[in-house]
């Protein structure tokens, strides 16, 4: 699982850790011990103690550039999968997603403005966010629905949630740093990835490549722009600059912090 970590980043972001990670761990370290010194604040002995990319191996990214197949596969592909879908759309556990996604047909869509953003700035009240947390679980099981079912009943719904996400002001949770994100240019500036802007990424790419054309083209284009200028391009510019010292965006890019697997995960 180690080595499986370490050519997924590699494949993503064009870097490589040299051996077995040993110099990211040394450095790690040393920052660790420092960590008593000095009693700078939490933000201070971060940016100290997080290791920074190596120099690439362009050799090493080459070879593994060579296992990659030449186009990569959806998982789960309903389109190439449909029999396997069909069979467990048969179980009772199926009908019982195909029955949670009919009911969300009829619901409205949760509202989340920049309202709530702003009442968790005078309250310090998580909950004003919630909002978003009810968004992706509608849109998730409209998702089973659709994928289970495969006659489109979902498709419109989907649509429409999906666009409600893409408009939202920000994906970064208000406590996580949204507030500072919210009126930001969508391309040429940096967006801070968190681990709610990272599962909103991976679940707003699943649902447009699942279905893709049978979406709205406005809709496949929006969350596209969207992805490529909430995440991307972030974190491709965090990635590929190898060798430096100055902060990343992402401080969680190089980092041992559980922050790291979620958040490469999702992105």
């Amino acid at each position: 699982m180690k080595h499986l970590f370490k050519v997924v980043l590699v494949l993503v972001s064009g870097v490589c850790v040299a051996g077995d990670g040993t110099s990211v761990v040394a450095a790690r370290t040393a920052a660790e011990q420092a960590r008593g010194a000095g009693k700078r604040g939490w933000l201070a002995w971060e940016a100290e103690r997080n290791p920074y990319f190596p120099a690439q191996n362009l050799e090493r990214v080459k070879e593994i550039a060579t296992l990659l197949p030449a186009r990569a596969e959806i998982a789960g592909d309903p389109a190439r999968y449909r029999a396997e879908w069909t069979k467990l759309a048969a179980t009772a556990e199926g009908q019982k997603k195909i029955s949670e996604a009919r009911k969300k047909l009829t619901e409205p869509i949760p509202e989340l403005t920049v309202v709530a953003y702003e009442a968790y700035r005078k309250t310090g009240n998580r909950a004003t966010y919630d909002a978003a947390g009810l968004r992706s679980q509608m849109l998730t099981k409209l998702v089973w629905g659709e994928v289970l079912e495969g006659k489109g009943a979902f498709l419109g719904k989907i649509a429409e949630v999906l666009d409600a996400i893409c408009d939202e002001p920000s994906w970064i949770a208000p406590y996580e740093g949204g507030l500072g994100d919210i009126g930001k240019p969508l391309h040429g500036t940096t967006h801070y990835i968190d681990l709610t802007a990272s599962a909103r990424a991976a679940q707003v790419a699943l649902a447009i490549s699942w279905f893709r054309d049978r979406l709205p083209s406005r809709t496949r284009e929006h969350a596209l722009d969207v992805l490529r200028g909430r995440i991307f391009e972030t974190f491709l510019k965090d990635a590929r600059r190898t060798g430096e010292t100055t902060p990343y965006c992402n401080w969680w890019m190089p980092d041992r912090f559980n922050w790291s697997a979620v958040c490469h995960n999702g992105c």
